[in-house]
């Protein structure tokens, strides 16, 4: 009995670690546009005014860093204006650089 807890606690652990290989990197993020750049015909590069009050939560397994949000900003297609509050997902594959972060 004992062997089939250790083969049963050993496998349950084994595939615990298995599912936080990340191929995805994300965080939740609420604040005021900063600046709006145009990327393509129905794409915007935001930036956030991390002066005034804002919310950056990153996912516990797989986090996103405050730095790559804050140095390149996120691309949407939401139609966004400076000054106005944008909320949403922000994520990108961790086979991509920082500049590929996206708005969800």
């Amino acid at each position: 009995m004992k062997k089939v807890a250790i083969a049963l606690g050993l496998l349950l652990s084994n595939s615990a670690l298995a599912f936080n290989d990340c191929t995805q990197l994300d965080a939740q993020i609420l604040g005021k546009v900063k600046s709006v750049t145009e990327v393509s015909a129905t794409q915007v590069r935001v930036t956030i005014d991390w002066s005034q009050k804002y919310l950056y939560a990153p996912s516990f397994n797989c986090p996103l860093a405050i730095g790559e949000v804050s140095s390149f900003g996120f691309i949407t297609t939401r139609k966004v204006t400076v000054g106005q509050q944008i909320d949403g997902i922000a994520y990108r594959s961790t086979q991509e650089d920082a500049t590929a972060i996206y708005l969800w």
